[in-house]
């Protein structure tokens, strides 16, 4: 038998100790399901290397994909190593930026931006899961910032959408009317309506930065943009603040929101906030605004996409 003897199947159980643990995407290899190399695993999710499809159901329904496909059934563009809340954004023919998939799942809050051919991955992971209002900018120019909204955890209609600020460069000074640097601040309401509503436009409120400290002397909002118009030009709706709606249109260079979306918007994501009250005219401005009676949980952590 010149020295050699017949080796079986059995004399090496099947285990993913050979080897490289990971695989695909960075995923878990789990050979004993499925064979070797059939079966990885997520933190959330198990995935079958055959079929490029979910091993178990994502208990995320969504009415335009299968509860089985991942990576919004093109693996090759997209990722996902562990199954977080994840927003996929790109720029469509009309310029205008569009959020084309996503997906609600503990963990990290990933945002993927695909500008041309390029691909670029944003990860906010600070602070407890499902208390973070990420902002991550995606666009400058002269007249205003445009950002994608998301809240952490959350699947709720209004929980994602667009943010415009000012333009132009960052600052934390009083009376700057710019928009405030990258940072994660802390939010407050802008006290009850029993007390202050009748001169406050009480709406959430940054008060104070991890870096940048104090900024509730700014008075930066989130807040809608109210108008008599159908649509408003946004950028005359900011002096510093985060004004808010689940879409946009774009016109002449500039960013419109309709009025009576961007006032939905503005509700749903102070509901989610924990406002306890809303008004639809309050304040010597008479605008939208919302009562919150106790600390907001909430962060809101903004980064810097271009």
């Amino acid at each position: 038998m010149n020295g050699f003897s017949k080796i079986s199947p059995t004399d090496f159980p099947i285990t993913c100790t050979r080897g490289y643990r990971f695989a695909f995407n960075g995923q878990e290899k789990v050979d004993e399901i499925s064979g070797a190399g059939n079966h990885n695993t997520a933190e959330f999710w198990e995935y079958d290397t055959r079929l490029g499809r979910r091993w178990n159901l994502d208990p995320v329904m969504k009415s335009w994909e299968s509860g089985y496909a991942t990576f919004a059934n093109n693996p090759v563009l997209y990722i996902d190593p562990n199954g977080a809340d994840t927003l996929d954004i790109n720029k469509n023919d009309e310029g205008k930026w569009a959020i084309s998939n996503s997906q609600i799942v503990k963990g990290d809050d990933v945002y993927r931006v695909k500008i041309g051919d390029e691909i670029k991955t944003y990860t906010f992971s600070e602070g407890e899961y499902g208390n973070r209002l990420n902002i991550l900018n995606i666009e400058n120019t002269d007249n205003y910032t445009l950002g994608i909204y998301h809240l952490s955890g959350s699947e709720e209609e209004g929980a994602t959408g667009y943010v415009v600020t000012p333009g132009g460069t960052p600052s934390t000074k009083v009376s700057s009317g710019k928009r405030l640097p990258d940072d994660t601040y802390t939010l407050t309401g802008t006290g009850s309506g029993k007390d202050q509503s009748a001169y406050k436009w009480v709406q959430p409120l940054l008060f104070l930065g991890e870096n940048g400290g104090y900024v509730g002397g700014r008075g930066v909002k989130i807040h809608p943009a109210p108008s008599a118009a159908a649509e408003t030009k946004v950028s005359q709706w900011t002096d510093g603040c985060y004004v808010v709606s689940t879409d946009y249109s774009l016109k002449n260079g500039e960013i419109y929101f309709k009025s009576t979306l961007s006032i939905k918007t503005s509700k749903q994501i102070n509901t989610m906030l924990g406002a306890t009250k809303h008004y639809d005219s309050i304040g010597k401005k008479s605008r939208p605004g919302s009562d919150f009676d106790s600390k907001i949980k909430y962060k809101l952590i903004q980064k810097t996409g271009f």
